[in-house]
């Protein structure tokens, strides 16, 4: 039902490095949500569940996106 939900490599590889940096995962959803970084469905809010989801996926991404959800 409508397109896959993907994150773009880079934005996890960010999450994964302010997670590992000490980052709560609220502060990396406000920090993406304040540098305009659009979410997987465009929105411009990031919401902490969904970095908490990309986080708990671990690094198994092998391509340049991931789904989410």
């Amino acid at each position: 039902l409508g397109r896959p939900v993907e994150i773009d490599s880079a934005i996890i590889k960010r999450i994964h490095r302010e997670h590992k940096a000490g980052k709560s995962l609220r502060s990396i959803a406000a920090g993406l949500t304040a540098d305009n970084v659009p979410t997987a469905r465009g929105g411009p809010n990031w919401q902490v569940s969904t970095i908490q989801r990309v986080v708990a996926a671990g690094t198994k991404d092998k391509g340049s996106t991931r789904r989410v959800g």
